[in-house]
């Protein structure tokens, strides 16, 4: 923690001590960064507010208004889903959403039994739950963290038969490193990236987080991962091409040795024979 965390927690504290003046609110939550402690200069601050009963059309009209006057604006707006803005409040951009409890409960309802795997949107709004710090309101928001919690097996497994194949090794030499096409290269490393979080989300039944933004923070709440996943992963994108897809490959190797660990009725042949495919014989 440091001084820029402090002064966005106590922004935080005043945006929820305001919105819960209003007797419909019945609670408020803290997501993202500043939420588990994290905060520096360039961090803003997400918060969300949820209804028993949404404000008025003309009432949304003022937040929007109130919101636009601040030098924010508006992400999203829908009479019964809510409202999606941004404030500036002392310099420092704030998210605020505004939504129904009804609307938070169905969705997660729906995730706790029958988890879409590329619904990623869902995935967001349920890791920030899960991960968040309540400000009002806290038994109804533990309730929905246990909840959250309850995620089935069957979902951590599902993104670890999903995610554990990887691009071809020659793709990323043949086409791209020997090429010099390094656009190319580097796309298909981040998408090679984006599996593996997926995948380690599912090796260690965590929701994942739907974006790969903070991906060090995400890996370090895990116990399931190749020796060293942060520094190795930062190493794939500080080296030269040839020695980061290098890098890579060998991560995912050892990503395939812990799904034989800890799904061995799952055959990882087919995602091994993948990752060695020849482009010419």
């Amino acid at each position: 923690m440091n001084d820029y965390y402090e002064t966005l927690l106590a922004i935080s504290k005043q945006v929820a001590d305001d919105y819960t003046q209003d007797e419909r609110v019945v609670a408020v939550m803290l997501v993202g960064s500043v939420s588990q402690g994290r905060g520096d200069k360039c961090s803003d601050i997400d918060i969300m507010m949820y209804y028993d009963t949404l404000p008025t059309a003309e009432e949304f009209a003022a937040l929007q208004e109130a919101a636009k006057a601040s030098g924010g604006g508006v992400y999203g707006f829908d009479p019964k889903e809510g409202l999606g803005m941004y404030r500036f409040i002392e310099g420092t951009k704030v998210d605020i959403g505004h939504h129904p409890v009804s609307l938070m409960e169905e969705m997660i309802e729906k995730f706790t039994t029958d988890p879409q795997l590329d619904d990623t949107t869902s995935h967001i709004v349920m890791s920030g739950i899960q991960g968040g710090q309540p400000m009002y309101g806290e038994e109804l928001l533990r309730q929905w963290q246990e909840k959250i919690s309850q995620v089935p097996a069957s979902f951590s497994r599902a993104l670890v038969e999903k995610y554990m194949y990887f691009a071809p090794l020659a793709i990323l030499t043949e086409m791209g490193v020997d090429r010099n096409d390094y656009a190319f290269v580097y796309e298909t490393i981040l998408e090679c990236e984006k599996r593996i979080l997926n995948l380690l989300c599912g090796l260690n039944n965590m929701i994942p987080p739907g974006k790969i933004k903070s991906i060090d923070h995400a890996l370090a709440k895990m116990t399931i991962t190749p020796p060293n996943i942060i520094e190795r992963l930062h190493k794939v994108w500080l080296a030269d091409p040839a020695a980061a897809v290098q890098e890579l490959y060998q991560i995912e190797l050892e990503l395939l040795d812990l799904v034989d660990q800890h799904y061995p009725d799952l055959d990882t042949e087919n995602a091994r024979a993948r990752l060695h495919l020849q482009l010419r014989q």
